[in-house]
């Protein structure tokens, strides 16, 4: 069977793996465009690209979905595409290339968290549980009719937005290759979305990862691990972007006649004040320096002890 894929992130990349080791590999891959990364900004592949590339699939790597892509597509007679955070609005001219339709795979237990950003949304909200949602795709995002879905709760409410991302592609995989081929065979019926219950998440900025100390320590808490690795979690010290990598919340005896942001130390670490409750530091990153557990930054930088993060 043609197949075409499209995706861009480490999320998606699982997925194709998982294709590839069931006998669905595509026919082609579609990715972005290789963008400049790291600290030295060197230009870099998707992930989904160098899976691609291991397995030799054809990669195509448009900047726009124009009427070149819709020729390339159009050529390759694909039966079904496939997408896994690609990224970009799948325009309608292509979606009715594919003469078994266009599956998608959203991690998120649809029609809640629709849009791109669920992972950290679900983080964010402090949701006990979440899932993966197969749908057959229309021209709205993440509006079609369900084919598949499947739940997750295991320790959500302790995973980084990279630990859960991984167990949701893991679990999208295998719940992706059953459907697509119960979908081939005609043994699923598209079951309509209750659109009424539909929630919308949105695009995370860098802006999304600045710590406001006045809020409570529960939502800061999350917002560490909904934003890990990206957009990231950040402060100032001394007029420098102080990264928090990971933290804990605190149950700490007088914290409250702190003012929100102001430090003091437990038990050897450092501690911050918030709104409401008490985060203590576990490991942190000073503006062009590597990342560091926060007891051996105390070591180098007394002073960050009684100053006050902003």
């Amino acid at each position: 069977m043609n197949t075409v894929f499209f995706g861009t992130p480490e999320f998606g990349a699982i997925i194709l793996e998982k294709l590839i080791e069931k006998n669905l590999k595509p026919i082609l891959v579609v990715t972005a465009p290789d963008e400049p990364a790291g600290r030295k900004q060197l230009v870099t592949p998707s992930p989904v690209k160098v899976v691609a590339q291991r397995h030799t699939i054809p990669v195509l790597q448009p900047d726009t979905l124009n009427q070149d892509v819709v020729f390339k597509l159009r050529e390759v007679k694909a039966e079904l595409f496939i997408l896994a955070s690609y990224g970009r609005i799948i325009p309608k001219e292509i979606l009715a290339l594919a003469s078994k339709g266009a599956l998608n795979v959203h991690p998120s237990l649809l029609p809640r968290y629709r849009g791109p950003s669920p992972i950290q949304s679900v983080i964010l909200q402090g949701e006990e549980k979440t899932g993966v949602t197969i749908i057959l795709m229309d021209e709205d995002i993440d509006h079609g009719p369900i084919l598949a879905q499947r739940e997750f709760a295991e320790h959500i409410g302790e995973m980084t937005q990279e630990e859960l991302k991984e167990k949701l592609a893991d679990v999208g995989g295998d719940l992706l290759v059953e459907a697509v081929f119960k979908w081939l065979k005609g043994d699923i019926a598209p079951q309509p979305q209750n659109h009424g219950l539909a929630t919308f998440t949105k695009k995370m900025s860098k802006e999304d990862g600045k710590i406001d100390w006045k809020g409570e320590a529960l939502y800061i808490a999350r917002q560490i691990r909904a934003f890990n690795p990206w957009p990231g979690t950040f402060t100032f010290w001394n007029s420098r972007l102080l990264k928090i990598l990971k933290a804990s919340i605190v149950d700490s005896p007088g914290y409250d006649s702190f003012a929100p942001g102001s430090m003091f130390s437990l038990k050897g670490k450092p501690v911050v004040a918030t709104g409401n409750g008490a985060l203590m530091l576990e490991r942190i990153q000073l503006e062009g320096k590597n990342p560091v557990s926060a007891r051996d930054f105390l070591l180098g930088h007394k002073d960050f002890i009684e100053a006050k993060l902003s």
